[in-house]
């Protein structure tokens, strides 16, 4: 999926074949029945004869490809990059709930198009409602040879107080690269109930002291005399000090705690705010740090078929997660990703060792999506765990 404006240029694909160019006639000793069908039907179907090969390479061209922007005409404002063919569904659960319970928005993106760089679509502030950070899920199946990507939002409300409210209607606006037109589906509004919710129970204090035995029950508190003396009034209390010598401020836990704490919290946030910036402007960078995330995703998938024994599916899953790893960490699209990466790897400094296994993995995983059969669950879970040690080895390459 193309992400920049520009003209580019597919690089041209090699293969090397072998090319019939004649046949020639076995040798051995003839029967009377080779002279007597040495015909032309013999030679039709190249009965009793060798096929003479020579080896062939050919190159296809280099095909250019001119990336357009979308068109400023008629360019909604809520437009969010989108382009392909897309549906939008949008579901509220629950609708009746009570006060301080969670209703999770579930916004569904699928179709095809860069469905990757869909972003959320816009999300109306509501009084009455707290909101927390939406969480995002991205999956990608096949249909009659065709990829269908969906892209799943989840964001969750936490209700403040009781009613009845209408949650508005929620918009996605993305560019048909069938009609050449921008369309917009909308969703909504949605009707939510909201009861009282249960009240906190009262905290009591109960201050207990001893009681005499008698019927008195009035708290009496024991007297202990510590010292006798008499103690003069000072009509100077002289400096203020902790100790007899060491003035407060001239305690090094002082400077510590009213100048150098404070100097780390504001380099600490500077530098959080800063990483925290990078990853909403930088893609690239943004993908690298989420790559680790996704791909534990996949293996707990690929772990599930594993218990189930369901061979194809977990060489499936193991496969995507790779894949998902690599393109996120070289912030290329996933479906450039495959058993040739391996030589761009090479090149960032990957081991022999390490190059040698994820070649070795990428043809695992092509057999055993082509013939399940004969693979047994000892293979699959080696094939697990060399998965999971070759991403923890790229981990601390590609950083």
């Amino acid at each position: 999926t193309p992400i920049l404006i520009g003209k580019y240029n597919l690089e041209p694909v090699f293969a090397r074949c072998n090319v019939v160019t004649g046949y020639k006639r076995n040798s051995g000793r003839r029967s009377i029945f080779d002279d007597f069908f040495d015909s032309d039907v013999n030679n039709f179907f190249s009965i009793g004869k060798q096929a003479i090969t020579e080896p062939n390479a050919s190159r296809s061209n280099a095909v250019p490809i001119s990336v357009l922007d979308v068109p400023l005409e008629d360019k909604p404002h809520d437009y969010c990059g989108a382009v392909g063919n897309f549906e939008f569904q949008v579901k509220i659960n629950p609708v009746n709930l009570k006060v301080g319970e969670p209703i999770t928005v579930t916004m569904k993106v699928s179709g095809t198009g860069n469905i990757e760089q869909v972003e959320i679509p816009v999300f109306p502030e509501i009084s009455g409602f707290k909101s927390y950070e939406t969480e995002i899920k991205l999956d990608s199946t096949k249909s009659r040879g065709k990829e269908i990507s969906t892209k799943v939002f989840e964001k969750v409300l936490i209700p403040r107080k009781e009613g009845d409210f209408s949650l508005p209607e929620i918009k996605f606006v993305f560019f048909d690269s069938n009609t050449k037109k921008y369309q917009t589906i909308k969703r909504g509004p949605f009707k939510v109930h909201v009861d009282k919710g249960e009240e906190d129970e009262p905290v009591t204090i109960i201050a207990l002291s001893n009681m005499d035995d008698d019927k008195d029950s009035s708290p009496k508190k024991e007297i202990k005399i510590i010292k006798k003396d008499i103690r003069y009034i000072k009509p100077d209390i002289g400096e203020l000090s902790v100790g007899e010598k060491e003035k407060i401020y001239e305690k090094i836990s002082f400077w510590i705690l009213f100048y150098i704490v404070p100097i780390l919290l504001l380099i600490i946030l500077f530098i959080v705010q800063k990483k925290k910036n990078k990853l909403h402007t930088d893609i690239g960078f943004a993908r690298n740090k989420k790559a680790m995330r996704k791909v534990k995703s996949y293996l707990a998938q690929a772990q599930k078929s594993l218990e189930d024994g369901n061979v194809r599916d977990f060489y499936s899953t193991l496969s995507k997660g790779l894949n998902s790893y690599l393109s996120d960490k070289l912030n290329r699209s996933a479906a450039s990703v495959d058993g040739k990466i391996v030589s761009e790897l090479e090149i960032r400094g990957l081991d022999v060792g390490t190059l040698a296994i994820l070649s070795e993995l990428y043809r695992t995983f092509d057999s055993a999506l082509f013939s399940a059969v004969g693979i047994s669950l000892e293979q699959m879970n080696k094939d697990y765990l060399s998965v999971k040690k070759t991403i923890g080895l790229l981990e601390r390459i590609l950083k």
